[in-house]
């Protein structure tokens, strides 16, 4: 387990100050409205006790058009912003604590509602070169609407995930490779509870794939053990489902429940697919959308579970593409660069279920 020291707190008053806190970097947010803002939402707070609305992105540190690495990730908040339910969760990975904070002062603004978060330890302090160290520090976060979640106390831990050293998979020692769990009580459907995590996994250069398999038993282990009403979790681990061959990896495997694996979770996108084509294999796997961009590989998931090996019905599952990003941008301002895109990675969306049907 690991853990930090420092929580920080926003209020009207004073904007971010430190509090003691007996786990991981938490924030919390309280109603305030910020200066200028006009929030301009068609989304609302999810009035479905059945699921909970959820989201899950790498956003690769908040990409501007300024920066050697450029991008829009203000796109990603405005599509949010255009659709019936605002996020009850977000699973975001590869972001700073300055920059998280700036990411939940947005989608206030905009989505005019509250939300709060915690993020992953920081280490020692990897240093990331790429994009002329715009993108140092990495961590793990969860963000959570408020009006709908309440932290569960001490639920909070993180881990480690692993990469190969000598043919081994021992722990990695990148920032960006400590996974975040939190669990908490469903206030619109008394007596649930949720458990979401957060996860990053090693690159092929970090030597993380082989460790796939490991990295996957790991998480499911971590966030079985508050024995929630609905289990989620989030998150780019950098290698796909499909092998060269076309054929499932051993890590997807063992993960999809819907392919009976013993990990027993459910692939939201995987599940679209199912649903939407013959639910032949090849037709499936040729429905897969590819998250990384300009390589067509689908390194980003969302998976769900339920107690007692069952599989989650899950519905609105999506990829949003660069393209919708930019119309949503447009749409509620007036302009958008539709060169920039909101992030490296194509972000996931659905409505995760506590039951098993609708």
């Amino acid at each position: 387990m690991i853990t930090a020291s420092v929580a920080r707190v926003r209020t009207p008053s004073t904007p971010w100050r430190r509090v003691l806190a007996a786990s991981l970097t938490l924030a919390v947010t309280l109603p305030m409205v910020f200066a200028g803002a006009t929030p301009a939402s068609a989304a609302t707070a999810n009035p479905n006790a059945k699921y909970l609305q959820v989201y899950d992105n790498n956003v690769e540190n908040l990409l501007t058009a300024a920066e050697t690495c450029a991008g829009d990730w203000q796109d990603l908040i405005h599509y949010m912003v255009s659709q019936s339910n605002a996020p009850d969760l977000f699973l975001v990975q590869q972001v700073d604590e300055a920059k998280l904070k700036t990411l939940v002062a947005k989608m206030e603004d905009l989505l005019g509602l509250d939300y709060a978060w915690v993020i992953s330890n920081r280490l020692a302090g990897d240093t990331i070169e790429k994009c002329n160290g715009e993108k140092q520090v990495q961590r793990n976060a969860i963000i959570y609407r408020t009006g709908r979640l309440a932290p569960v106390s001490g639920s909070t831990v993180s881990w480690q995930s692993r990469s190969e050293v000598g043919g081994s998979c021992v722990l990695n020692d990148q920032d960006r490779t400590v996974a975040v769990r939190m669990t908490f009580n469903d206030k619109l459907n008394t007596g649930k509870t949720v458990t979401a995590a957060s996860l990053h996994w090693a690159t092929a250069a970090s030597d993380g794939p082989p460790c796939a398999e490991i990295n996957a038993t790991e998480a499911a282990a971590q966030v079985a053990k508050p024995n929630s009403s609905l289990t989620i979790m989030g998150g780019d681990t950098n290698i796909t489902d499909l092998n060269t061959s076309n054929g499932w990896r051993p890590w997807y495997s063992k993960i999809n429940g819907d392919l009976g694996g013993s990990l027993g979770f459910r692939d939201v996108i995987y599940d679209d697919c199912r649903e939407t084509t013959d639910g032949s294999a090849n037709a499936i796997k040729a429905c897969l959308p590819w998250t990384l961009v300009d390589t067509d590989r689908r390194i980003d998931f969302l998976f769900g579970k339920l107690p007692g090996g069952k599989l989650p019905f899950i519905g609105s599952e999506h990829t949003i593409t660069f393209n919708e990003g930019d119309a949503a941008h447009k749409d509620q301002t007036g302009t958008d660069d539709a060169s920039l895109n909101y992030s490296e990675h194509r972000a996931v969306m659905a409505r995760i279920h506590y039951n098993t049907t609708n």
